[in-house]
């Protein structure tokens, strides 16, 4: 079932996305940098998702980091 769903949305994906990103000529690598500047200053929503989400990865890493490592000196012993 998995591997149909998984099938499913590569389908939709193929006919739902571009096939190459719109690129912008005239928008220079500071352009770039200050647009998401503003960005961050329009959306405060999305900076705060986005470091909960940091947040939550480095926590979900820590505990199985620290699972294995036990366990691997467990192991050892």
């Amino acid at each position: 079932m998995s591997i149909g769903i998984q099938g499913l949305v590569f389908v939709g994906s193929y006919l739902v996305l571009p096939e190459y990103p719109a690129k912008d000529r005239r928008l220079s690598y500071l352009g770039m940098f200050s647009s998401m500047a503003k960005f961050m200053v329009k959306e405060p929503l999305v900076v705060q998702i986005v470091l909960v989400s940091i947040a939550a990865s480095a926590c979900y890493t820590n505990f199985f980091l620290g699972h294995a490592h036990l366990l691997a000196r467990r192991a050892s012993i």
